[in-house]
């Protein structure tokens, strides 16, 4: 699964992802992992931000969005988040904070299970 959103340059942004039974996304219930990065899918380019698997319930990242120019264009950087997700997506959910922009979600409700996109940066 992949999301891509915009945030303004200098907007300090919280993602956070957890897993209701505490195995993460690796390897109780399959392999799975999350990549937070500058870049969309329309550029050939991407900067990892963060990424994760093997966590207990939670797992938390904070940054700023900073402007790079081959990506950003009028004062907006784009960003993206990959998802590969085990073999028990509904057990997962996640939140993405930027500014006053707030999304929380349960990624299991957001995946159609015969159409998920594999994709490693």
């Amino acid at each position: 699964m992949l999301q891509n959103f915009l945030v303004e340059e200098g907007t300090v942004c919280h993602f956070n992802i957890s897993d209701s039974v505490q195995d993460g996304l690796c390897c109780g219930s399959g392999f799975g992992f999350y990549e937070l990065c500058y870049g969309d899918n329309s550029s050939n380019s991407s900067y990892l931000i963060a990424e994760g698997a093997q966590f207990d319930s939670a797992d938390s990242v904070t940054f700023r969005a900073l402007s790079n120019s081959t990506l950003s264009a009028a004062g907006l950087v784009p960003i993206k988040i990959i998802f590969l997700l085990d073999s028990s997506p509904a057990q997962t959910s996640f939140s993405r904070k930027c500014g006053s922009d707030v999304l929380i979600d349960n990624i299991g409700s957001l995946i159609d299970h015969d159409d998920v996109p594999i994709e490693r940066t």
